[in-house]
């Protein structure tokens, strides 16, 4: 997994901003600069919010307020007490390592918790692979990575032995939504489709 440049509000990686962005109108560069300045030092080691600003390669400006609260809201960053008999009661920041991040990532909104954690029934399975495959894709698991928890999450939810799958294997099922992941499909609507079947054959709730 990687860090992703992302705008801050869009969530666009490359030029092409959402309508009404309010940062459409930075520079090139920009953006990617904010987030390899906070990243770059957060690296190195823990520092309070005031400390990062200050300690930044570049100015900190809005782009740098914005990014650090996206990293914040993905759990990229987090809040944590500084261990130093100075300042015992001193907040500072910390970036978590790919694997703290990973281990603690699942779904959280209604539609895609429901198929995360119940797993597809029949007549849903297709779109329920589609959604689970298009979250990882969207949290920058690599094709491995989401590749491996697909598989499992058939497993771990009993999914794979409930009901009937023309595929030999969780394996097989998943390395056809290989597509999937490669080009991007948004999860929000095949995990809007899922969730109404599985908790109507299920009773699942979010």
């Amino acid at each position: 997994m990687a860090y992703g440049y992302k705008c801050p509000q869009c969530r666009t990686e490359n030029a092409a901003h959402s309508p009404g962005c309010k940062f459409a109108s930075l520079a090139d560069g920009k953006i990617e600069e904010a987030h390899v300045d906070i990243i770059s030092s957060l690296a190195m080691s823990r520092h309070s919010e005031d400390e990062l600003k200050d300690e930044a390669p570049n100015n900190w400006l809005a782009i740098h307020d914005a990014v650090l609260d996206l990293y914040l809201s993905e759990g990229r960053i987090t809040h944590e007490m500084r261990e130093n008999e100075d300042k015992p009661d001193e907040e500072v920041l910390r970036l978590l390592t790919p694997d703290e991040y990973r281990a603690q990532l699942s779904p959280t909104h209604e539609n895609i918790k429901v198929v995360w954690e119940n797993g597809p029934v029949d007549g849903v399975k297709d779109v329920s692979v589609t959604a689970i495959v298009s979250w990882h894709e969207m949290k920058d698991f690599s094709w491995e990575e989401t590749r491996q928890r697909t598989i499992d999450w058939l497993r771990d939810t009993g999914a794979w032995g409930r009901g009937s799958w023309e595929e030999s294997s969780p394996a097989e099922v998943v390395d056809a939504k290989k597509h999937v992941h490669d080009r991007g499909y948004g999860w929000a609507n095949a995990a809007s489709e899922a969730a109404g079947s599985i908790k109507n054959q299920m009773g699942a709730t979010a």
